[in-house]
C-alpha cells in the first residue's frame, strides 16, 4: 500500500436509526481519497439484523454509495454475550478491556489515528 492509496475498510455495525455507527460510516464514505469502504456487515445489537440493514441501506443510498455491498451477519452473539465480557477498572470507572490492535499501521499513520492500548 503506497502513501496515496485509500485504506481498505470493512465496516461492521449494529446500527440503529442514524446512530454513532451511521455517522461514522457517512464520514468514511465522504473521504474516498483516504478510505475505501469495501463493504458493510450488519449484526444484532441496537436493532435486529434486518432493521439495522434497512437503516444502513438507506444511508448508503442517501450518500450515493448504494454500490457498496451490504451483508447480514449473526442475529445474536456467536460465542459470548455482553455479560461474559471481561471488565477492568480504569480511572475510577469501569471499561471493557481491549484486545491487541489489528489496525494497519500505515493507515493509522496517514489518518492521524493511534492504535488503542493493549490490555494489561
Amino acid at each position: 500500500m503506497s502513501g496515496s492509496d485509500p485504506c481498505p475498510v470493512v465496516f461492521d455495525t449494529d446500527s440503529a436509526v442514524f446512530n454513532d455507527d451511521a455517522a461514522a460510516l457517512a464520514m468514511l464514505l465522504a473521504r474516498p481519497d483516504r478510505v475505501e469502504v469495501l463493504g458493510v456487515t450488519v449484526v444484532a445489537g441496537n436493532h435486529t439484523v434486518p432493521q439495522g440493514a434497512e437503516h444502513m441501506l438507506r444511508l448508503l443510498e442517501l450518500v450515493g454509495a448504494s454500490g457498496v455491498p451490504l451483508h447480514l451477519g449473526a442475529p445474536a452473539p456467536l460465542v459470548n454475550s455482553p455479560a461474559a465480557r471481561p471488565v477492568t477498572k480504569r480511572g475510577g470507572g469501569a471499561s471493557l478491556s481491549r484486545a491487541p490492535s489489528t489496525r494497519n499501521p500505515a493507515c493509522a499513520r496517514r489518518t492521524g489515528g493511534a492504535s488503542p492500548p493493549s490490555a494489561p
